[in-house]
């Protein structure tokens, strides 16, 4: 049906909300220091995000958007064993979560000591936090919250991470469901949900954990669903996830090139089948729109990356492979790494107690063996885009861990990028 006036209005509207958005950041941009931003530089980062995620609304023009509802969760007998696998997901990791693991690791402590400098400090307020946390400063924000919400201790301190670990089953369940089918959808949730591997990074309270996962299955699924619907919303929201996974753990940073990849071969492959050109005014806006919305969300990160690089890029310099090695040791030290880590999965996963039980595999015996078929399938047809999506979500994060520290290898945390992508083949 064509669009009414009002629609033409609201995509008017719609374009004046985007360019201020655009222009808030802009002066955001112009007068932040990174090093001691103000919370009025928060205000107009916060702000240009809302503006823009209501402007991709309007963008729809009312006739569209009012077709966006959100889904019924009771309405059938999938809709229940999801809460149910929610409710099991929830009590794996809140289950006497000051007790197990016990004590408090080092990585935490710095995190829980971060926060609190957060909380009592009302003009502190970082982009990027140095020391030995070296990472963007948003999850140590949320913990500042949990910490004035329900007082400093080590429950709140894993609370954080224990709730993302929820959300990552939750769009585990969402993310199975646009890339196969409900029931497939609802199965990838309960092994989330029930996974040593997960359960353990979502009892840990770093940023380094569990934001991986999480922020790949969100991403991914607004993405396919907006390169299902070609609706600007889906877009918008897939750009929102992919910028707060570049302010999460380094490692999403490949996860975006994944993203990119699967998006043109799926265009391509489109392209040939259909023998028309996929690319069209609607997607190509909402592309873009994606793609302002990650830059908006990413912007103060990606700042404080171009002005102190030397800090930004600090960790991943003193983690590399082969900076204390020589010459003759690069490939003997490279090819360990690899065989170290293509096994973790089934054969010998993380040594360290904090994050795993020391050299068991990083699946158990049935998911291992069903996601070795899993990769057998996906390799014996993998120009699909499913297939090779899957492929490089495997394979390509390891190199997140292949090319760190060489006695640490395998590192279940750097890599657990591949984590949904073991369970998605499975």
């Amino acid at each position: 049906a064509p669009k009414s006036t009002d629609s033409g209005a609201n995509v008017w509207l719609g374009s004046a909300l985007a360019a201020v958005a655009i222009g808030l950041s802009v002066i955001m941009a112009l007068s932040m220091d990174v090093e001691n931003p103000t919370v009025a530089d928060w205000g107009l980062h916060i702000g240009s995000i809302l503006l823009f995620l209501g402007a991709s609304y309007l963008f729809e023009g009312r006739a569209a958007s009012s077709r966006w509802r959100l889904p019924t969760l009771l309405r059938n007998r999938l809709g229940w064993l999801l809460l149910a696998t929610l409710a099991i997901a929830a009590f794996f990791r809140f289950y006497k979560l000051d007790e197990l693991a016990t004590g408090v690791w080092y990585d935490e402590g710095m995190h829980a000591l971060l926060a609190k400098r957060i909380l009592l400090e009302p003009t502190w307020r970082p982009i990027f936090l140095d020391y030995d946390y070296n990472g963007p400063a948003h999850y140590a924000y949320l913990t500042a919250l949990f910490f004035d919400w329900f007082g400093i201790s080590i429950h709140s301190m894993r609370a954080v991470s224990a709730i993302l670990g929820v959300l990552t089953v939750l769009f585990a369940y969402l993310t199975g469901k646009e890339l196969m089918d409900r029931r497939s959808g609802l199965l990838l949730a309960f092994l989330v949900a029930v996974a040593h591997w997960s359960v353990v990074d979502s009892r840990f309270g770093v940023h380094t954990a569990n934001t991986v996962p999480l922020f790949a299955f969100a991403s991914s699924y607004f993405l396919l669903r907006a390169l299902r619907l070609r609706r600007t919303p889906a877009f918008a929201w897939a750009g929102f996830w992919v910028g707060l996974g570049l302010n999460g753990y380094s490692s999403y940073r490949l996860f975006v090139a994944i993203l990119a990849v699967y998006v043109l071969h799926r265009l391509l492959d489109e392209g040939l089948r259909q023998r028309a050109n996929p690319l069209n005014r609607r997607l190509l806006g909402g592309l873009l729109c994606a793609g302002i919305v990650a830059i908006l969300v990413a912007l103060p990160l990606g700042l404080f990356a171009w002005q102190k690089s030397d800090i930004f890029w600090q960790r991943v310099q003193e983690a590399y492979i082969l900076r204390d090695k020589t010459p003759d040791q690069y490939l003997p030290v490279l090819q360990e790494s690899i065989r170290k880590h293509l096994l973790m999965f089934n054969v010998a996963g993380d040594e360290n107690g904090r994050h795993n039980l020391p050299g068991a595999p990083m699946l158990d015996a049935l998911t291992a063996a069903l996601m070795v078929m899993g990769l057998a399938l996906a390799l014996w047809r993998f120009w699909r885009p499913r297939n090779l999506f899957l492929l490089l979500w495997l394979l390509l994060p390891l190199s997140a861990g292949i090319l760190s520290i060489d006695f640490e290898a395998p590192h279940s945390i750097r890599t657990n990028g591949a984590q949904p992508a073991a369970y998605l083949l499975a």
